[in-house]
């Protein structure tokens, strides 16, 4: 089965002032709303859960019955592709007026992007379609990377599981070596040279001003 709206909706937070705005109503916690779509023929029962989760039900209104093609990705027949579209459109229409657009999975990596984008006037790039999750910061004119956030395995850099989103920034060696001895949350540089560079967790294990000095201090030390 697709996951639609997962897939629309990944990395948005919800503005519940304008889903109400939109026409979702309150009901027992969650903002419903119902839309009809395609000429009529479709009707979306669309909800929202304060977790900013959005779940659906595609009723046919020919037959009063549930719709499953719609999100079974075996029917790729021309009518339930223009269906499914029409769809698609609804709930980015809904994405578009009532959700906010996250860059990153963390707090902390979305926190850093406003930071960067504040103070240096630069945007994260996401250079690689096989990790689309890992974001660059490097300076607009001499190119160099002074950050990269990644989303990745915990065993990358802990005997944990699950997944963690991290931060590689440069930093001068002695001070990468004393972090990582005597602080939580620094580890050796994930795919990086590790006498230049350290990673850092963004699950809020550093303090956030402590964070930002060192995204600061990363940028300037690759102006050199």
């Amino acid at each position: 089965m697709l996951e639609i709206e997962k897939e629309i909706f990944k990395n948005s937070t919800a503005d519940f002032k304008r889903l109400e705005q939109y026409g979702f109503i309150m009901i027992d916690g969650r903002y419903v709303i119902t839309k009809v779509f395609f000429l009529n023929e479709f009707k979306a029962e669309i909800i929202v859960n304060d977790n900013s989760e959005v779940t659906s039900k595609i009723i046919d209104l020919d037959t009063e019955e549930e719709y499953l093609n719609i999100k079974n990705n075996t029917f790729t027949d021309g009518f339930v592709l223009k269906v499914r579209e029409a769809y698609q459109e609804l709930l980015n229409d809904i994405k578009e007026k009532c959700f906010t657009t996250h860059l990153f999975i963390s707090r902390q990596g979305n926190m850093i992007a406003e930071h960067i984008k504040r103070k240096y006037h630069l945007q994260p790039e996401f250079l690689w379609p096989k990790y689309p999750t890992y974001g660059v910061f490097r300076h607009s004119d001499n190119k160099k990377w002074f950050a990269v956030i990644m989303l990745v395995d915990k065993n990358k850099i802990t005997d944990a599981s699950g997944q963690v989103e991290i931060i590689n920034v440069k930093a001068d060696s002695y001070k990468i070596t004393e972090l990582i001895k005597s602080q939580k949350g620094f580890y050796p540089a994930y795919h990086m040279n590790k006498k230049n560079w350290i990673t850092i967790s963004l699950a809020d294990e550093i303090e956030d001003d402590a964070l930002l000095k060192m995204i600061d201090c990363s940028f300037v030390i690759t102006i050199r």
